[in-house]
């Protein structure tokens, strides 16, 4: 037997479900989410329109990037690791109880 499931997005002002989507958008640093109808989302874009030409455009923060003494700590977990008879790889995140391990030993 097959499941098919639903989900029916709802304007979060009015309750409408009449052309729904989920909008997005950022202020003062926070991302938030909201669902809007036709009629509410073009509410805000009348709203936005005023301030939108004069904002500039932000790049994406990128992930942090990984220091020497990082991956060095990175290397002295593994080595510590392997002495210790543990099966660790040489790539990717070091599991969480070989890094509390590791701590513990030293």
């Amino acid at each position: 037997m097959a499941t098919q499931t639903t989900v029916t997005v709802t304007c979060d002002i009015c309750g409408g479900t009449k052309d729904a989507r989920t909008r997005t958008i950022s202020l003062d640093g926070r991302a938030l989410e909201i669902d809007l109808c036709g009629k509410d989302g073009r509410a805000l874009d009348k709203a936005a329109q005023k301030f939108v030409p004069f904002a500039r455009k932000v790049a994406r923060e990128s992930a942090p990037r990984r220091t020497v003494s990082s991956r060095q700590h990175s290397a002295d977990v593994r080595d510590w690791a392997r002495t210790q008879g543990m099966v660790i790889s040489d790539r990717g995140r070091i599991p969480a109880d070989v890094e509390r391990k590791f701590a513990a030993a030293h």
